[in-house]
């Protein structure tokens, strides 16, 4: 006798979000091409000899103006004039790649309040947007340590006074944490501009805020930056540093800047700079129109992985939610992103059902056994498995699965002859085969 019936898809334990770190595609259409056909051979070249001028200028004032400079204590008088030119030719950078006008709204000041030391820009889209702030307000920033390595990039980015952080280790996370309190609250500093989320997204959702600048203990000014999509989309989520030559060869390209009011925080947030963080995030989230996901820089390294190769793994799930079903760190995540890589031969982000059977070795199972075995995981029924379903299913032999999926699993497992029950026959097969 059978028992049973068919089982249908594992538990949805991997709550489903917005792709933060997806592309775009870049699809001009007839106009669009007309358009970067005639910028190649007029706008373009003037914008790109005047973009490597414009660099190489602001390199020169930057060597000169840190000549001999204690990096420790505020730039002087005369080192700010030598940098004022750089702020102007942040500006003819920004024309250089297409925005011929930035239209920038600020709120009425608000009487008691004064002007907050700490800019919070979100969503961090692009390097352009570090040209933004340049022109707009010179501050000093944060940036990641590698930048200071990096040709004439390095020079000028010393020269605006950056904090340069190693988030590998723990104690140079604190060291940044302590410099940044520190330099808000002396004298003599430049205000201090954060991209909180601590790495580039496609701004369809707010990642979650690192609460570094928000312990500082002052109000801060949040700012948001929008740019115009289509026909290009300038993120820097996926596309590198060939997103300038895209930028260059559009007729113009647009970007506005909305100030808005600034955020206070009250003795809750002093004492919770997280809870500070996350109230101002849900603030800029509302007034984009976007959700709040918790994607991390975790998710940002696992997003690199995902698109390496030029694949597009759709990323609609977080680390923190993913990890714990299979008992791995990010590290382990990434190594199972890669053998998912190997497994997908056709490069399309998914695996199909013969690219599941082939991983599997279920060639020679018997006909319609291996095809429920893909619908178990399958949980949307698109006929194809994301990252995110494939891990959930393998999630089902950690000792962390839900009682349910395991029978579920228990069950195609016995039914060796894929007829929708368990015999008799079949459960003594497969008790001898475990007994092996």
């Amino acid at each position: 006798p059978t028992v049973g019936r068919q089982p249908s898809h594992i538990l949805e334990r991997v709550p489903r979000v917005v792709n933060p770190f997806g592309l775009r595609p870049f699809a001009p259409g007839m106009c669009g091409h007309a358009g970067m056909a005639l910028t190649a051979v007029s706008l373009f070249p003037i914008r790109l000899i005047v973009l490597i001028v414009a660099v190489l200028i602001a390199g020169a004032l930057a060597v000169l103006a840190t000549i001999g400079a204690d990096g420790s204590k505020p730039l002087n008088a005369a080192r700010r004039l030598l940098l004022h030119p750089i702020q102007w030719l942040a500006r003819v950078a920004l024309w250089c790649l297409g925005y011929w006008r930035i239209p920038v709204t600020r709120p009425d000041a608000v009487q008691g309040v004064k002007t907050p030391r700490v800019l919070v820009s979100a969503p961090h889209y692009s390097l352009i947007d570090v040209f933004f702030w340049t022109y707009y307000e010179m501050p000093m920033t944060l940036s990641h340590h590698g930048v200071a390595s990096i040709p004439i990039v390095g020079r000028i980015a010393r020269a605006m006074e950056t904090i340069f952080v190693d988030r590998r280790t723990a104690e140079a996370r604190a060291e940044a944490a302590n410099t940044i309190k520190r330099r808000c609250l002396e004298p003599g500093w430049p205000r201090l501009l954060v991209f909180p989320e601590g790495t580039v997204t496609n701004g369809s959702a707010l990642i979650q805020f690192r609460p570094g600048a928000f312990a500082v203990g002052e109000a801060v000014q949040p700012v948001i930056l929008r740019y115009g999509t289509r026909p290009l989309d300038v993120s820097g989520a996926v596309r590198g540093y060939e997103v300038f030559l895209y930028a260059m060869l559009q007729p113009a390209n647009s970007l506005s800047v909305e100030f808005l009011s600034p955020a206070v925080p009250s003795q809750a947030e002093l004492s919770d700079p997280r809870l500070f963080a996350g109230n101002v995030r849900a603030a800029m989230a509302a007034a984009l129109g976007v959700p709040c996901t918790n994607h991390s820089y975790e998710d940002a390294w696992l997003a690199a992985v995902a698109h390496e190769g030029g694949r597009e793994v759709a990323q609609t799930f977080e680390v923190k939610s993913l990890a714990p079903l299979l008992q791995l760190d990010a590290d382990g995540l990434v190594e199972l992103l890669r053998r998912f890589h190997r497994l997908d031969s056709n490069g399309s982000g998914r695996l199909e059902y013969e690219e599941f059977v082939d991983a599997l070795d279920l060639a020679g199972a018997a006909p319609g056994y291996a095809r429920r075995l893909f619908r178990l995981f399958d949980t949307d029924e698109s006929g194809s498995l994301s990252f995110a379903e494939l891990t959930q299913g393998l999630a089902v032999l950690s000792p962390n699965c839900e009682p349910l999926d395991r029978l579920k699993l228990a069950f195609i497992t016995c039914d060796l002859d894929a007829e929708g029950g368990v015999t008799l026959s079949s459960l003594r097969r497969v008790v001898a085969y475990a007994a092996e």
